[in-house]
């Protein structure tokens, strides 16, 4: 007699890929259709057009000529995402994943927001070169305030993620990181609940003001303090000897030094929120959560505050 397997214990029912077709963007959609197939979610494709006026060589203004060739860039423009959108869909990469495409235009980072208000989508997935420059979903424009100002999980595949896995992520291994700041039930309690859903096994991680060279009693009580913390959010997360890290010295240092050692499938940490930067209210630095993304091997799934 077959058994009915247990309900997935995060709702995940719509996740949001956006694509610039770039290889990066590709790489990321082996992730975006593992987690659908996990959650039996739908999955809404997305490219956003940048208008014409938002080129950095626009026709010359105030000529009849103008909007003749804004008219023309956006017909081209639309029929080469459409052309590149089939192929993401072509070759039953899909298949058994309900999902749908849109291809909108305007300004990319609004109109990403807005199809997660229209389509109520629960995770975000993206690539980002994780530079600055144009016609890309990027770290410093795009991606991050992306992840910055959305209040469901963004999962990004940066620019040295590793491939060898053509077909998607299977997660036996999640290193969670968190400054206990304002995201942090949510993100300890995402990073729980995935692990239990994959039957994975979560390694806690806290980084401490301090040096590396801190002395033991130092350690100790920084590694107390980090459990106790943890068993407030999560009944028992704290208790397991081999599964808390406290570590000293920069945040994104320590992480991706973690992360070298541990070889995660995926990275979950917190996002400060724009506000939240502007303000200051945490002793980790502004571009953490962008260099451990920038540097990482596998996604990382973040949460903002």
């Amino acid at each position: 007699m077959s058994t009915v397997p247990a309900a997935p214990s995060i709702a995940i029912n719509n996740i949001l890929f956006a694509t610039d077709f770039s290889a990066i963007s590709d790489s990321a959609m082996p992730f975006a259709r593992a987690v659908a197939r996990h959650y039996f979610a739908r999955l809404h494709l997305l490219h956003v057009l940048v208008p014409a006026n938002y080129l950095p060589i626009q026709p010359e203004p105030y000529t009849s000529a103008a909007p003749v060739l804004a008219r023309e860039y956006a017909i081209v423009a639309r029929a080469e995402a459409q052309r590149k959108m089939m192929c993401l869909y072509q070759g039953g990469q899909l298949s058994g994943i309900p999902w749908d495409v849109s291809i909108r235009e305007g300004e990319i980072a609004a109109e990403i927001q807005a199809a997660i208000a229209e389509h109520q989508v629960d995770l975000v997935v993206l690539g980002t070169h994780g530079r600055s420059g144009f016609h890309k979903l990027l770290l410093g424009s795009v991606a991050e305030e992306i992840f910055r100002t959305t209040t469901c999980p963004v999962l990004t595949a940066g620019p040295k993620l590793f491939r060898g896995e053509e077909h998607g992520i299977h997660i036996r291994n999640v290193l969670c990181a968190t400054d206990f700041s304002a995201s942090a039930p949510r993100v300890v309690s995402f990073a729980s609940h995935l692990a239990g859903d994959h039957k994975a096994v979560v390694t806690w991680l806290h980084v401490a003001r301090g040096s590396a060279d801190e002395l033991p009693f130092r350690r100790r009580m920084a590694m107390e303090n980090t459990r106790r913390r943890l068993n407030a959010l999560i009944p028992g997360a704290g208790d397991a000897d081999s599964n808390v890290r406290i570590e000293f010295g920069a945040a994104s240092e320590r992480i991706l030094a973690t992360a070298g050692e541990l070889r995660p499938d995926v990275i979950i940490m917190g996002a400060r929120g724009l506000g939240t930067i502007a303000a200051g209210s945490t002793h980790l630095p502004g571009g953490t959560t962008v260099k451990v993304i920038c540097q990482a091997l596998c996604p990382v799934l973040t949460i903002r505050d």
